[in-house]
C-alpha cells in the first residue's frame, strides 16, 4: 500500500477517535452515559489492575534476580573448593662455598 494512502487511512482513524469522544452524547441513549464518561470509568477501573500487573512484573524480576544470585555463589563456592589449596613452599637458600 502506498504510504500517502496509509497516511491518509491514519488521519481519519485519528479523526474518528477525536469524533467519538466530542459527539459521544450520542451514545447516551444506548449506554446510559456519554462516551467520554465511559472513558473515565474504563481509566478508573483499569488502574487496580495496572498496579497488579506492575507488582507482579517487579516480584518477578527480584525473584529472578535472587535465583541469578544463589546460581552465582553457588559456582563461586564450587571453583573454590575444586581448586586445591595453595601449599606454602619453603624457599631454598643454596651457601655460597
Amino acid at each position: 500500500m502506498n504510504a500517502a494512502a496509509k497516511l491518509i487511512i491514519g488521519l481519519l482513524v485519528t479523526i474518528a477517535g477525536i469524533a467519538w469522544y466530542v459527539f459521544g452524547n450520542a451514545f447516551t441513549p444506548y449506554i446510559g452515559m456519554s462516551a467520554f464518561n465511559a472513558l473515565k470509568v474504563i481509566f478508573v477501573g483499569s488502574l487496580g489492575v495496572l498496579l497488579i500487573v506492575i507488582g507482579l512484573f517487579v516480584t518477578w524480576i527480584e525473584i529472578e534476580d535472587l535465583k541469578d544470585m544463589k546460581t552465582e555463589k553457588a559456582s563461586e563456592e564450587a571453583k573454590a573448593e575444586k581448586a586445591p589449596a595453595a601449599k606454602p613452599t619453603a624457599k631454598v637458600v643454596k651457601k655460597k662455598k
